[in-house]
């Protein structure tokens, strides 16, 4: 029964070679097989297919990487060509087996433009195909090579829009108000100024924050547009700028004094430029700035004759100085004054301010002071109109003799003062012990 059954399947399978539909089926079959084994064994066979995407590498020569070269620009970053092979090598090509270079990068050694032509090679395991080099698109590239450099800038003001009638206004705090550009080095030599730009037809009546773009300006105050310079770069594009909105003033000027003796009324001696000054105020200020005062004149610096006296302009925090000048020059004319020496005895020396358990004495027996004043007034002076203050208060204890500073002072007359040459301090010696 077996051997029945495997005759059957055996005359079953042979039957099938008999029937016309299973005969056509085999032969396509064994074709296709057999043509896929000649072909992938072909190694003259002619299959040609395009490879794109391919990046196009341009490499500087080491001397010239030293030498701070940069590629800053290529006219086309990718390459297309046509390789040749069996087609089933050649189907698995893509853009990783093949590599698309610049020749002649070696003769590059200064910045400039520079056409260079391509050539492409095969990269990887696969070699049994071939690459058509006149198929390479492109067969050449510009390059733009330079230094890279960066220059900071400080932002400079460029900001319009309206205030109200008898007001201004004023920018601060740029924020940042500085930046970096960045770039290919003939470029941004270009760059003389960075601004920060903003404008509006908008009336701005109180304190504003805004953004402003950053603008770049050549030697000549134009602006370079930014598709000019394409390859530089700026640390920012925007900046924030604060704008103040000030009350415009004229105030006078003031002349402030120590050591001023009493009975000087020389305000027709004494000239002051300017005697004015513009100022941007905020409304808090604007009742009560009446005048700017300058720093105090030590009249014990005062000698005959012209003396002038430079003073920084201080204001009040949040206002602002819209005049050119930052000081003042105070001129005190006092041609018609002289100067006197006058020899001031130990009587008058008033020594205080030491321990109790220390005495003091003084060892000088005069001290020589300088006064000026008017003439016929000095005539007047003798030694009775002085008065020393010796001070020791902050002084340490000390045994035997010591030079300390005195402070001296004119009663009986309100219209000299006390003159210290060379701004030195007058000085006396004293004797301290214990008791």
């Amino acid at each position: 029964m077996r051997r029945n059954n495997e005759t059957k399947k055996k005359k079953t399978f042979s039957g099938l070679f008999y029937n016309d539909r299973f005969v056509m089926l085999f032969s396509v079959l064994a074709a296709v097989i057999l043509w896929f084994f000649v072909a992938a064994s072909d190694k003259d066979s002619d299959t040609g297919k395009t490879v794109s995407d391919i990046p196009i590498q341009v490499t500087l020569s080491e001397s010239a990487q030293q030498d701070g070269l940069n590629i800053f620009y290529k006219s086309v970053e990718k390459a297309s060509v046509t390789v040749k092979g069996n087609w089933l090598t050649v189907a698995d090509i893509n853009k990783n087996d093949i590599q698309v270079i610049a020749r002649q990068t070696s003769t590059i050694d200064q910045a400039g433009t520079y056409s260079l032509q391509l050539t492409a090679k095969p990269q990887g395991i696969r070699t049994n195909y071939e690459i058509v080099q006149e198929s390479l698109d492109p067969q050449t590239i510009t390059v733009k090579v330079d230094r890279l450099k960066e220059k900071e800038f400080t932002v400079e003001d460029n900001i319009s829009y309206n205030k109200p009638e008898g007001y201004i206004g004023v920018q601060e705090n740029i924020n940042p108000s500085k930046v970096t550009v960045s770039g290919p080095e003939r470029d941004v030599e270009k760059i003389a100024s960075i601004g920060a730009r903003y404008k509006t037809d908008d009336v701005i009546s109180e304190p504003k924050s805004i953004t402003a773009d950053l603008v770049m300006y050549d030697s000549d105050g134009n602006e370079i547009q930014k598709s000019e310079m394409e390859y530089v770069t700026l640390s920012e594009e925007t900046v924030q700028v604060d704008i103040n909105i000030l009350k415009k003033l004229e105030i006078p000027v003031v002349p402030t004094y120590t050591n001023k003796p009493a009975g000087f009324k020389g305000s027709d001696l004494v000239t002051v430029i300017p005697e004015t000054l513009a100022v941007g105020c905020p409304e808090k200020y604007v009742n009560e700035l009446k005048e700017v005062l300058l720093e105090a004149i030590d009249f014990s610096t005062l000698k005959p004759g012209s003396n002038e006296i430079v003073s920084k302009i201080k204001l009040p925090t949040g206002c602002k100085n819209l005049s050119n000048a930052d000081s003042a020059r105070v001129t005190i004319d006092l041609d018609e004054y002289s100067a006197k020496e006058i020899q001031v005895p130990d009587t008058a020396f008033s020594i205080k301010g030491f321990p109790d358990d220390r005495t003091v004495t003084s060892v000088s027996k005069y001290i020589t002071v300088t006064v000026v004043g008017p003439t016929d007034e000095l005539e007047t002076l003798t030694e009775e109109n002085f008065l020393v203050d010796i001070n020791l208060k902050d002084k340490d204890a000390f045994e035997g003799h010591k030079e300390v500073t005195v402070t001296v002072s004119i009663k009986g007359n309100a219209t000299c003062w006390v003159y210290k040459p060379n701004g030195e301090d007058y000085k006396a010696a004293v004797n301290m012990e214990a008791k």
